[in-house]
């Protein structure tokens, strides 16, 4: 993960205790933006894969979806985003592999112009 992939108030995983590799989920800020970026090797984050649970938390809705080599779709503001059969999420109708739930954010933010919130803490 690099810094110029991040916003502030992306979603990242983070050590809480490093001895004992427990990690949270959390937000990015200013200070942990500028860790990233003063030493990117040693920073303690790491990106949130994006799963079906994922999408479903931070309020997309399941649509309808007849797509061969698709097990389902959701959408939210008018974007759908497709779940192949073996997990992954994609873009629908572009085939833009989304690995990371920054990703999203940083894409429903060019795309809307609005923060995704979420439903239920990630």
């Amino acid at each position: 993960m690099k810094a110029n992939e991040l916003r502030i108030g992306n979603w990242v995983e983070y050590y809480l205790e490093p001895q004992i590799s427990e990690w949270v989920e959390n937000k990015i800020s200013v200070g942990d933006l500028a860790k990233i970026i003063q030493y990117p090797k040693a920073h303690g984050f790491r990106p949130i894969p994006l799963t079906e649970e994922k999408l479903i938390e931070l309020g997309f809705q399941e649509v309808n979806c007849t797509k061969r080599g698709v097990l389902a779709q959701y959408s939210k503001s008018k974007i759908k985003f497709d779940i192949s059969n073996s997990g992954n999420v994609y873009l629908s109708h572009k085939n833009i592999l989304i690995k990371h739930v920054h990703h999203l954010q940083n894409l429903m933010f060019a795309l809307t112009r609005e923060e995704l919130t979420l439903t239920k803490k990630l």
